[in-house]
């Protein structure tokens, strides 16, 4: 089913006939900006807790390259939060071989020890290589894993995808399976198209799924996980014309994921609404830059629904607000911090909580005078809601049984690993239980409460839950009976 509001018709009309809309009731600036001084000459970059203290820092990585394809320098960068959203300088990791390209940058556990590693990969004319670069828990790295592959492509995603606990890579139209020690072997069945991919679970089976824009055909590809490390593509999915990024998030928050994809052949928006097995409905259409380059999925106006942000080519950050079921209000702008006459983002952009106050902050990177540097957004727009009802079964955090009075288990589930806090208040807004903190992997996850605190069991009565990660925080309403 197609749910347009009543205004995305007409703006979309007015965009298509080449009439620019009038902008929204817009809120205060959301962002107060600044430019990473760092020139990291790259166009991978990622925001990650590469020392665990629960501030997000900044990967990226370097490559110096000639104009005849000559590579001196071959580098990944870390640097780590300060805590207010600025960053330290860079810790310098050094890849053994310095002449070859670098394709891509994923960040995850790919050896199992708890700490995160990056990993990377050599491209040279015939052959690639695949390079692990072992954490060791401080932004530095304790040794090297190589792996050799017979061919030339760049990564394109990574998570669990045969069902081994090992962190698995997307490789151009392969699947890499990890060993558990940074290494990988190929997978012997190649998917039905290349990457790079998005990796979420759009069919609600708890395996990962691999979603990707076609701009030639207007389309969205996804290829559903089988659980062995093989796909089986899904019915594509209609967006408008030239899609250049998508991204995935419960816009309607009724539990399945939505695709949202910015849309270079008319500056528009598409929000396809998940069906939860995989399909989507059709797609509605939204104006929003006229030289759009990437976008993101975040709540930034604290309401508790994820927004889509536009960044395009010279051009302000837009903002289309979410009204809660998945329909956007027409775009506000906010300008960029440097916005200087050759700018261009040239990587998605992502959406961090960077000072810890629970808002999602904005980094990305942008290419000026042989330059790539990241630029950083602050978002000063309001905080988060205290409260944002639950439904038991769906959203991001559900409770069950609710009321309880043995215990209730908490489900909520992670698009990526993320650092998780979940507490319970009582209705003072003194918090009585720290039921769970610690980092997670994407996917699903339970945890149970059992009516203790430190001083003993909690008495009957109302109760709040709240789930912090680094994009958002939830909480809901408890009733604790008396056992």
């Amino acid at each position: 089913m197609n749910r347009m509001p009543p205004n995305a018709l007409v703006l979309a009309s007015m965009f298509w006939l080449g009439v620019v809309p009038a902008l929204a009731d817009c809120e205060p600036p959301l962002f107060s900006s600044w430019t990473n001084p760092e020139n990291f000459s790259s166009v991978a970059i990622e925001v990650a807790d590469m020392n665990l203290d629960g501030i997000p820092d900044l990967v990226n990585t370097t490559t110096v390259c000639s104009g005849t394809g000559t590579c001196t320098t071959a580098q990944i960068r870390v640097q780590l939060g300060v805590g207010d959203g600025t960053f330290s300088a860079p810790v310098l990791n050094a890849l053994v071989d310095q002449q070859s390209r670098l394709g891509g940058l994923e960040i995850g556990d790919f050896n199992g020890d708890g700490r995160p590693d990056m990993v990377t990969s050599y491209i040279r004319s015939s052959a690639s290589w695949i390079v692990t670069l072992i954490g060791n828990g401080s932004g530095g790295v304790t040794n090297q894993v190589t792996t050799g592959l017979n061919a030339v492509a760049s990564l394109g995603g990574h998570g669990e995808f045969n069902g081994d606990g090992r962190l698995d890579l997307v490789l151009g139209d392969r699947v890499v399976l990890g060993n558990g020690t940074g290494g990988f072997a190929f997978h012997a069945t190649p998917l039905p198209v290349a990457g790079p991919f998005l990796v979420k679970d759009v069919n609600l089976d708890t395996r990962l799924d691999l979603v990707r824009v076609s701009p030639t055909v207007n389309e969205v590809l996804v290829l559903l996980g089988n659980g062995n490390g093989t796909f089986t593509a899904a019915p594509a999915v209609p967006v408008g014309p030239g899609p250049l990024f998508v991204r995935c998030g419960d816009l309607d928050q009724d539990g399945p994921q939505d695709i949202v994809t910015v849309n270079g052949g008319d500056g528009t928006v598409s929000v396809a609404l998940g069906n939860g097995d995989g399909t989507f409905a059709t797609a509605t259409h939204y104006p929003a830059s006229s030289a759009p380059a990437n976008l993101e999925v975040a709540d930034l106006n604290g309401d508790g629904w994820r927004d889509v942000v536009v960044v395009g080519n010279q051009s302000p950050i837009v903002v289309l607000r979410n009204q809660g079921d998945g329909t956007l209000l027409a775009p506000c702008e906010h300008q960029h911090g440097a916005m200087l006459p050759s700018q261009l983002p040239i990587a998605p952009v992502i959406a961090r909580d960077l000072n810890g106050d629970h808002k999602a902050d904005l980094v990305f990177p942008f290419f000026n005078n042989a330059e790539s540097r990241a630029e950083v957004h602050l978002n000063v727009g309001p905080a988060p809601p205290l409260s944002v009802p639950w439904t038991a079964g769906k959203g991001f955090l559900t409770a069950a049984p609710n009321p309880g009075h043995r215990e209730i288990r908490f489900g909520f589930a992670l698009e990526e690993a993320d650092h998780v806090v979940l507490d319970v208040f009582d209705a003072s807004g003194r918090r009585v239980a720290r039921v769970f903190e610690g980092r997670l992997q994407a996917g699903t996850h339970e945890k149970s409460w059992s009516g203790s605190s430190a001083a003993g069991p909690v008495a009957a009565g109302v109760y709040w839950a709240r789930l912090s990660t680094s994009k958002r925080v939830t909480s809901g309403r408890l009733v604790w009976l008396d056992r």
